[in-house]
């Protein structure tokens, strides 16, 4: 999970991989384990199998 200006501020790794619909939970914390404010924050998904990567990016709000 990224700010919009690039910078990593959360990994989870080790999510579910498996065919259909799959979640991770999170808990809206940084790798300090700080709350994050308000606002947009971009994601990248990387799933690895039979030796290839895919990628997917996309955006995500936080709203309290």
């Amino acid at each position: 999970i990224y700010t919009v200006s690039g910078r990593l501020i959360r990994t989870l790794q080790d999510a579910s991989s498996r065919r259909g619909y799959n979640e991770q939970y999170w808990d809206g914390r940084d790798e300090d384990g700080n709350l994050l404010a308000n606002g947009v924050y971009l994601y990248k998904i990387i799933v690895k199998k039979e030796g290839k990567n895919l990628e997917r990016y996309g955006k995500l709000a936080i709203l309290r």
